[in-house]
């Protein structure tokens, strides 16, 4: 059995192999996503609608082939998880599966469903993966998840079963329990002999929830120091939307005359913060700008009641020598500031084994 996403015509419901599991569509299913997400324990920003609206809308830019496969995940006739899906189209005509642009995440299931079910939602998930890949002769596929504190996640423990082999990256995070002295207490030495700097020379500003024409110059600043614009209008529109909706916040910094010199923009959810995109101006590269942009983010992502402010994924020369020069410096500069370091697990599933393995439920 295969999954196919469904035309207008559709009833809405995808296909599936166990009694009681169902999937329907983000595109018809927008409302039982939001009260997932509601009752989730922790939400990646990039399961939030408006920034699934956004990488959407991003990617379908970069490839024509591009489709959305992010589904609500139904246990008997209820909504209990959401996962974010994505096939993208190569040149070559290949296809790819992932989760905005990355490696597959592991669906986001609410609290209140029994370990079994938990159990049986996963499998299906791998099952429905299974299909896609066939449908789409995409012959591996890769899926990555943090273990924090609480040690490896079952979605990574399903994972190892099927994999035919794993990998460790280095995650960074902020942990925003801690107090704000207790967190840039653990920055590194240098990191805050700058900021100190940093905040006797400029202003700083955080935005959010309001129309702010600071955003306007945060986007011509960024097509400035980028010499074009990189993406399409549409996208920083919806960037915009996330700051109205309080989904995201801008922060800018201002020489004493009020003149733009830097700022970035930092996605959220209920639970997290993330570091999007930053800018500064090219004859300041040298100031220490970008420290004070993110230590203003995560003063205000803590002051917001976020758990958890992500930095991203630590770079490695010796471990990623495709990596730009550029691209190992900001990993190093954002390691400064990062008070936990987990690893983060990508492990590579083949489709041919991939159903012969799951079996059947317990």
């Amino acid at each position: 059995m295969t999954h196919s996403v469904p035309s207008d015509g559709d009833s809405g419901q995808l296909p599936a192999h166990s009694a009681g599991v169902t999937f329907t569509p983000y595109a018809t299913s927008a409302e039982a996503w939001r009260k997932v997400l509601v009752c989730a324990p922790s939400v990646p920003p990039g399961y939030e609608p408006i920034h699934l609206d956004y990488y959407n809308r991003y990617f379908s830019e970069q490839s024509p082939s591009f489709t959305d496969l992010s589904v609500v995940v139904w246990l008997e006739g209820r909504p209990v998880a959401v996962w974010a899906l994505q096939l993208t189209g190569l040149p070559d005509g290949r296809w790819t599966i992932g989760t905005n642009g990355g490696a597959v995440l592991a669906p986001c299931l609410i609290t209140d469903v029994s370990g079994k079910n938990q159990k049986r939602i996963r499998r299906e998930c791998m099952r429905f993966l299974a299909d896609t890949c066939e449908k789409h002769d995409i012959a591996t596929w890769t899926t990555s998840d943090v273990c924090k504190a609480d040690g490896m996640t079952p979605w990574q423990q399903l994972a190892n079963q099927l994999a035919i082999s794993n990998s460790v990256d280095t995650e960074m995070y902020v942990d925003l329990k801690d107090s704000l002295d207790a967190i840039r207490s653990q920055f590194r030495k240098r990191a805050k002999s700058n900021l100190s700097i940093a905040l006797k020379k400029w202003n700083c500003e955080s935005i959010q929830g309001i129309d702010s024409p600071a955003f306007e110059g945060f986007f011509r600043l960024h097509v400035e120091v980028s010499g074009r614009q990189t993406r399409s209008r549409e996208t920083w529109d919806l960037q915009r939307r996330a700051i109205l909706e309080k989904k995201a916040y801008l922060v800018v910094l201002r020489s004493p005359d009020s003149q733009m010199v830097g700022g970035g923009l930092f996605i959220t959810s209920e639970t997290d913060a993330y570091y999007g995109v930053a800018v500064n101006r090219r004859e300041l590269f040298d100031q220490p700008i970008g420290h004070l942009v993110l230590w203003e983010a995560i003063r205000f992502a803590k002051e917001s009641g976020k758990r958890w402010f992500d930095l991203g994924t630590r770079l490695y020369r010796n471990l990623d020598p495709h990596c730009t020069p550029k691209e190992l410096s900001i990993s190093d500069f954002k390691e400064a500031f990062a008070t936990r370091l987990f690893p983060k697990i990508r492990s590579v599933i083949q489709r041919n084994s991939l159903t012969n393995s799951l079996g059947e439920d317990n």
